[in-house]
């Protein structure tokens, strides 16, 4: 028996949170950290502000999983929605790492300049990635499902 879904509104609430948080942890890493102005101290406090706003996600997305466990009921390996959520904390955690790499080579004297064009181009290629992985995901799932 074949099922069809004639409205795609319950998947896009159980995944915009996660789109969210990917859209929000880019922003972070687009966001300048250096300027001739700033100093040392407010250099680190950026990264410790996108630290506390990639903890705040992986919560989000985390807390998202669970609502989605209490929707999507299928004990059976893992669901399209289940691997969506793998996905962005993996690109999340992968986010985390990232700052905190940059902040000790920040603080070990790294030049400011050269972490922020890393920042982006992070940002920018981490952003597609993900686009490409979770296309990828939800195309197999309709070839399949």
């Amino acid at each position: 028996m074949d099922l069809l879904r004639d409205d795609p509104t319950a998947f896009w609430r159980l995944t915009g949170p996660l789109y969210l948080m990917v859209l929000l942890a880019t922003a972070a890493f687009l966001l300048p950290t250096h300027g001739k102005e700033l100093g040392m101290a407010e250099r680190l406090d950026s990264m410790q502000s996108r630290l506390a706003l990639l903890g705040g996600g992986l919560f989000v997305v985390m807390l998202n999983l669970q609502q989605v466990s209490t929707v999507v009921t299928s004990t059976v390996g893992l669901t399209l929605i289940d691997a969506l959520h793998l996905l962005t904390l993996v690109y999340v955690l992968l986010a985390v790492v990232a700052t905190v790499l940059s902040w000790r080579w920040t603080v070990r004297g790294g030049d400011p300049v050269r972490a922020e064009r890393n920042h982006h181009r992070g940002a920018w290629i981490g952003l597609a990635g993900y686009a490409l992985v979770a296309a990828a995901l939800v195309l197999y799932a309709a070839r399949v499902g």
